[in-house]
């Protein structure tokens, strides 16, 4: 009696496993649609763990001197354009009980409709448990290298960062009510080095002057000052030599459109997003707070509530 009540029990078991093993597949499948092509979809943040959504996130915002040096960006999982991928979950191999990864062939369709004749791509897709929902939190190590070529981007761009922050600082903030702190911030939307004597950085710049009250930093003055800096580099030191500032009032637009030319179009996306300008005062501010270790811990700009620095 007993082995017969065992056989009810061990079939449950297998179903069950069965069961769970179908919607993992099935949830791997539906997590494919918002692998990057082309793109990085905004609503691929929900599918995503927000380290490696972030990672994507920067890795296509960023602006590279040559804009074909992002270009790898585009093809995780098609070529240069023309087709759509298919995605078929050959295997799953779970590491433990939130790890997880999927073995995918990626096939082209045509315009046409047609598959592709060529031999499938093999990728493999790392999966997450977060709050009992599974996510993507890599794709074939695309994560490390967005993370590897951002920050190799940044360390390209320092020197002359550097040299701007002082320009904004000492030339731009001079001209504003004086505060304790002058912290210059703002957004790098191109860059042109194929002059050492001249270049090129355009960017959506701001200065803001602050008084140090307690933990806060509170807003004396400031400004937004976009344009296009000239910098030089002599030996190891780099330096502004002008710099091209778009009008204020009626001229405005048709001086940014003169100055920015081609990126005009990548200027005006960054300035006229009021939270993505925050977004980059907010990590610019706290980062010099850092290094410059001062007793803050928020800045405040005038009546409106305290932002807290992370």
């Amino acid at each position: 009696m007993k082995k017969l009540f065992l056989i009810p029990c061990v079939i449950l078991l297998l179903v069950g496993c069965g069961n769970k093993e179908k919607q993992l597949r099935e949830r791997a499948q539906e997590l494919c649609q918002y692998i990057p092509d082309h793109k990085l979809l905004p609503e691929a943040e929900q599918y995503m763990t927000p380290d490696f959504y972030q990672a994507l996130s920067d890795a296509f915002d960023a602006k590279p001197d040559n804009p074909m040096d992002n270009e790898w960006l585009y093809y995780f999982v098609t070529g240069n354009g023309g087709s759509t991928p298919v995605y078929t979950i050959d295997s799953l191999k779970k590491q433990d009980d939130t790890h997880t990864i999927a073995y995918v062939s990626v096939q082209q369709k045509w315009d046409d409709g047609k598959i592709s004749e060529e031999a499938p791509q093999q990728h493999q897709m790392e999966m997450t448990l977060v709050q009992n929902q599974w996510l993507v939190s890599d794709f074939d190590g695309k994560k490390q290298e967005c993370l590897d070529w951002v920050a190799e981007l940044k360390r390209n761009h320092a020197s002359e960062l550097a040299a701007i922050n002082c320009y904004l600082t000492n030339e731009i903030g001079m001209n504003y009510t004086q505060g304790q702190v002058c912290i210059p911030c703002g957004t790098v939307i191109a860059t042109d080095k194929s002059n050492s004597d001249d270049i090129r950085v355009w960017g959506d710049f701001w200065v803001f002057l602050y008084n140090i009250a307690g933990d806060t930093l509170k807003t004396v003055s400031g400004g937004s000052h976009p344009g296009l800096m000239h910098v030089r580099k002599n030996g190891d030191r780099y330096d502004v030599t002008s710099f091209e500032q778009t009008e204020d009032g009626a001229g405005n637009l048709r001086s940014a459109k003169q100055i920015f030319g081609d990126h005009f179009e990548d200027f005006w996306k960054v300035n006229s997003d009021e939270q993505l300008r925050e977004a980059e005062r907010k990590a610019t501010t706290a980062k010099y707070v850092r290094e410059h270790g001062l007793p803050v811990t928020c800045y405040q700009d005038y009546v409106w509530p305290a932002v807290k620095l992370q």
